[in-house]
């Protein structure tokens, strides 16, 4: 399944206020349609934020998910690092993992 996105055609009609009708046209059919869904939600995920107070040692944070995440995806660090799983399984409240180096990273957990 594709993306929706509002359709940029309405830009050659020559009558300006038919054009601003149009594009404002478009965007509610693209609402919709996507029923206001956000990032996270269209991806059946949750944006995090992880701290890592020591390098290689286990960090855990709830997720929210309802169920055993299948994935991450690391999105922001506040130094340069590697993030990888951790050594304890993840469950359906929790998600661990470890990071290369202290620091904080976003990610997006799904």
């Amino acid at each position: 399944m594709s993306n929706i996105t509002a359709s940029t055609d309405f830009d050659r009609v020559k009558d300006e206020d038919l054009k601003k009708h149009l594009n404002l046209f478009g965007e509610q059919v693209l609402q919709v349609l996507t029923n206001g869904l956000d990032f996270a939600s269209n991806f059946n995920g949750k944006m995090l934020s992880m701290t890592f107070d020591a390098a290689n040692t286990d960090a855990s944070v709830q997720h929210g998910l309802g169920r055993v995440p299948v994935g991450y995806l690391v999105y922001q660090r506040s130094a340069s690092m590697v993030v990888y799983d951790g050594s304890v399984a993840n469950t359906a409240s929790t998600l661990t993992l470890r990071a290369s180096s202290a620091g904080t990273t976003s990610l997006i957990v799904f």
